[in-house]
């Protein structure tokens, strides 16, 4: 899904010099810190970044000298600016002491770019030619339009030797998608932690798992054999037991019949054990489990097998009105990320507005869009965003009516009766005369009843008065109010 909410993210990017010219208990690190907005949330009456601190002073107090560790953070100059990424200490360039200060000073403003960050410290660390290992710890998602599932496969298949290590701190069941296929696209560990103390011991075994010698690449690696179901549904689950070197960065994958050798699509580390677990592709069709070494990315074996379509069927009623939450009754496969979503009539495939996850069983509720019109509920496959199963539903008008005095005076509370559809996150509010639809000043929310309470702006001048529909902040009614 997207990756829009503010969260906090530590990351930790540990560089090995490569096994073959130098000793592996040695390397270089870059703890990137998140300063997103969401740091001064709390868990447990204390901020996410008081937390932080302590946590890091911890870590560094038993760093490993042999290990160089540069300070890079995001977030923290500006509001709303996904570029905001800067290194505050280079690799090496000062002691644990100046990095503790550093980040001391850090204070949190802006939004979460912590793929891009990711991806740019592993280049600072050459990580196409070197170990490189990353911890990342983060309360959420990703809200910079990047997709860390897909970087993390990026950076796993053209480093040396690259992993990510993901602690998942405080974050909802339904935002761990991307971090948890992260760390699983990398062959590295996913922690939850939900207080100070999970953390600390979430952080701590991460870096113990980060500082490990590398595992040894298997100089002759011999045969290979796969064994798998002869057929899996599209985006489905399913497991492949192997045998093989279990070489340093070997992995099992499946891809399109006569893809190169060098092709991937969802694929799993043998190092996470065996069997391993694939998700079939979206597109039905002839495809190849394939054993991959590492060392050189060489195919020891293959076998086929057939992606089928997957069957899936949705229901709701013919019409809702708009902004009104209304229940869809589905049947599917289920798989993790699946979801049910409306659109627009005519969306193309990946649109999706309300959605709701299929784990959370059936029925599930959505939220009707502000604009009235035709649209869609579809089922739809979160591994490849493919559509399954849809049915039609129509979107009706919804109006509503506010009354408030003509004139009230700077800073005076005063009434406003209304009318309308009363949805959980519909509010009426004050704005200068000609505002956008999503502007607003003293505001109450509709679900505390009619007539609401709001509080003239200190500013005399032509004001009006709204009622606004919170999904997509529609504006259904308007009332004019002179402040003197």
């Amino acid at each position: 899904m997207s990756w829009m909410r503010a969260c906090l993210c530590i990351v930790l990017i540990i560089g090995i010099v490569d096994f073959a010219v130098a000793d592996e208990s040695e390397g270089s690190a870059i703890l990137i810190l998140d300063a997103s907005g969401s740091m001064w949330g709390q868990v447990e009456g204390r901020t996410k970044i008081e937390i932080a601190r302590e946590v890091i002073a911890s870590l560094l107090q038993d760093w490993d000298p042999g290990v160089k560790l540069g300070l890079m953070a995001y977030g923290h100059r500006k509001k709303g600016d996904c570029e905001d990424i800067e290194m505050l200490v280079q690799v090496g360039g000062s002691d644990l002491t100046t990095i503790r200060a550093a980040i001391a000073e850090i204070q949190p403003k802006g939004k979460t770019p912590l793929t891009e960050a990711v991806r740019r410290a592993a280049h600072e660390l050459r990580y196409t030619e070197q170990r490189a290992t990353v911890i990342l710890v983060s309360d959420g998602e990703e809200n910079c339009n990047a997709d860390p599932c897909t970087v993390g496969a990026e950076l796993a298949m053209s480093g040396v030797d690259f992993t990510a290590h993901v602690v998942g701190f405080d974050v909802a069941a339904d935002e761990e998608k991307g971090l948890r296929c992260m760390a699983a696209s990398t062959g590295g560990l996913y922690l939850s932690a939900s207080n100070a103390s999970e953390l600390k011991d979430a952080l701590s075994e991460a870096a113990v798992k980060t500082q490990e010698p590398a595992r040894p690449v298997v100089e002759d690696p011999g045969d290979a054999s796969l064994t798998a179901p002869k057929q899996a549904a599209a985006g489905s689950p399913f497991q492949v037991n192997w045998t093989g070197p279990d070489s340093r960065n070997d992995y099992i994958t499946i891809v399109p019949k006569a893809a190169d050798d060098g092709a991937y699509l969802s694929y799993a580390f043998t190092e996470s054990g065996n069997p391993v677990s694939l998700t079939a592709p979206a597109d039905v069709g002839s495809y190849e489990l394939r054993y991959v070494f590492g060392h050189g990315r060489r195919v020891l074996a293959r076998t086929p097998i057939e992606v089928t379509q997957a069957a899936a069927a949705v229901k709701a009623l013919q019409d809702a009105v708009a902004g009104a939450q209304f229940n869809v009754e589905w049947q599917g496969p289920g798989n993790a990320n699946d979801y049910i979503t409306i659109v627009k009539t005519g969306s193309k495939e990946g649109t999706y507005l309300s959605y709701a996850l299929t784990k959370k069983g059936s029925p599930l509720q959505l939220t009707a869009p502000a604009m009235p019109g035709p649209h869609e509920v579809w089922y739809v496959l979160g591994d490849g965003r493919r559509t399954i199963a849809r049915c039609p539903i129509t979107i009706t008008e919804v109006s509503a009516t506010v009354q408030a005095p003509a004139q009230v005076k700077t800073g005076q509370s005063f009434e406003v009766k209304w009318i309308g559809p009363n949805h959980p996150t519909d509010y009426v509010t004050i704005v200068k005369k000609g505002a956008k639809d999503a502007a607003y000043l003293s505001y109450a929310s509709t679900k505390n009843g009619s007539p609401s309470k709001l509080i003239a702006p200190d500013v005399p001048g032509s004001y009006e008065v709204r009622y606004v529909m919170g999904t997509e902040r529609r504006v259904l009614a308007s009332a004019p109010v002179t402040v003197k």
